[in-house]
């Protein structure tokens, strides 16, 4: 794409803006896919239960052809609930020892402030990676 100068010459628009997602290349993203993105991330902020499991699960699996971007952030906030969910039964186990009573609010702490940060992230369109979450996928 050229456009005209004002003294005659043309220079060429720069292309659009390239990101790295986890060592792949990935091109600017729409904003349906950074909507999708964000709410599965947001989706360990909502609720307790298997939610967060499920919303990130459901995204993939109806995004994982169409979108890489969606389907990496989807992949990654799944990684992070399944690991605050192992984080809490552990707390749990751990209570028998009054320990878990205090790791059980930090788990929750982090699992929020992680999810929020997550979600902002990918709806500016950056990929986004949790410091603290095991890989499963």
């Amino acid at each position: 794409m050229t456009n005209e100068m004002e003294d005659g010459g043309e220079w060429e628009a720069p292309a659009r803006e390239e990101a790295l997602l986890h060592g792949e290349l990935l091109t600017e993203t729409t904003s349906e896919e950074r909507t999708l993105a964000a709410v599965a991330h947001a989706s360990g902020v909502v609720s307790s239960t298997l939610l967060p499991l499920l919303v990130p699960l459901v995204i993939y699996f109806l995004k994982k052809d169409e979108s890489r971007f969606v389907a990496s952030q989807a992949k990654e906030a799944l990684n992070f609930q399944i690991t605050i969910f192992l984080a809490v039964v552990l707390c749990l186990f751990l209570m028998i020892i009054v320990i878990g009573a205090f790791l059980l609010p930090v788990v929750g702490l982090a699992s929020l402030i992680f999810s929020i940060v997550a979600a902002i992230k990918t709806y500016e369109g950056k990929p986004y990676r949790y410091p603290i979450a095991i890989r499963f996928f």
